[in-house]
């Protein structure tokens, strides 16, 4: 199967199918970095349009500025690749005798430089997907650093809640995960540097509300509360606890601390929106490639699947995304989820 990393370069050359141009693209919109990467290729390839007298044509999958290469060019790039990785070795050959260039260019062509640099990154296994891979690690190491600056909050939390960490009710202001947030907020006991945001979509501060103030705009405009409150999380989702049977027909619970040090409490957010629910994969954060998950006991894993044994930690038993219908039964919905 290709790397993205292939898939990229043959997305810059054109030779790719319909199917995998798609796939590309829509990596592109997710992962700016790769933009980046991309851009720099495309920067190499533009000397080429100095060479646009020995071009093949604008339709060619390159375009103008692609050069004919001469027969023997596979030898001479072989030759300059050695010359250049063993210096003990002999040099490039000189260009056949009675040779001409009516442009008066060197031997050395830029077309014979691409090729060059394509088998280079061949031989060294892509450097570019050496690179890719050290940034994604990065930025799933900065997400759980994040994660565990926001546990140190929930932590001094349920100290002052004899155990218990926020939680979601059946009723306004606090039916919405996102409002726990700002339970926390209003305890005071986030630090500064906390972002609602996974460091791999770049940080953000959260938004400063009080309960009150929230519940005052829901009355006054519900609207404009929707909007505020389906983003308090950013990229992050929140427990929304579970239920238990009673004699009035079930009980709404939260975590508490100490109940079960391998319950999840938070995680990257899931694919899904407010409108859709039917998207199975890992959360966008990390290029879906699994997502950070923050358990009660303070540990935060990067899982590779969205499931812990049978459980996918962002739907509950009856596959919606609400409370749990047992302790066990882990649902971590993103801002605007009720229980």
């Amino acid at each position: 199967m290709k790397s993205m990393e292939d898939k990229l370069v043959g997305y810059l050359l054109q030779a790719e199918d319909a199917q995998t141009q798609h796939d590309v693209e829509s990596y592109l919109r997710e992962h700016p970095e790769a933009g980046k990467q991309l851009e720099q290729l495309r920067h190499v390839l533009e000397p080429l349009e100095a060479d646009r007298d020995d071009a093949l044509g604008a339709d060619h999958p390159l375009g103008a500025g692609l050069l004919t290469p001469p027969a023997d060019l596979w030898v001479r790039t072989l030759a300059r690749v050695a010359e250049f990785q063993c210096r003990n070795l002999p040099s490039a050959p000189p260009a056949p005798k009675g040779e001409r260039f009516s442009s008066g260019k060197p031997w050395w062509h830029r077309a014979d430089g691409l090729v060059a640099a394509a088998l280079l990154i061949v031989a060294s296994g892509l450097v570019l997907a050496g690179a890719g891979r050290a940034w994604q690690q990065h930025q799933v190491a900065a997400c759980q650093n994040n994660l565990s600056k926001v546990y140190r909050g929930l932590e001094v939390y349920s100290d002052l809640h004899e155990g218990a960490y926020p939680k979601l009710e059946n009723e306004p202001p606090f039916n919405v995960s996102g409002m726990t947030l700002v339970a926390l907020q209003d305890a005071g006991v986030l630090g500064p540097d906390v972002s609602v945001n996974c460091p791999a979509n770049g940080q953000r501060v959260p938004g400063r509300w009080t309960v009150q103030e929230l519940d005052e705009l829901r009355e006054r405009q519900p609207e404009q509360y929707r909007q505020i409150v389906r983003n308090l999380w950013g990229c992050y989702a929140y427990s929304l606890g579970y239920r238990v049977p009673d004699e009035n027909g079930d009980r709404f619970c939260g975590l508490l601390r100490g109940q079960d040090d391998e319950l999840p409490i938070m995680a990257d957010k899931p694919p899904f929106t407010e409108n859709s629910f039917t998207d199975p994969g890992n959360s966008l954060n990390h290029g879906r490639r699994g997502q950070n998950v923050l358990f009660i006991g303070g540990q935060v894993k990067f899982l590779t699947g969205r499931t812990i044994g049978t459980d996918d930690i962002y739907r509950n038993d009856n596959n919606e995304v609400k409370a749990g219908l047992n302790r066990r039964d882990t649902v971590l919905g993103p801002s605007w989820a009720c229980p």
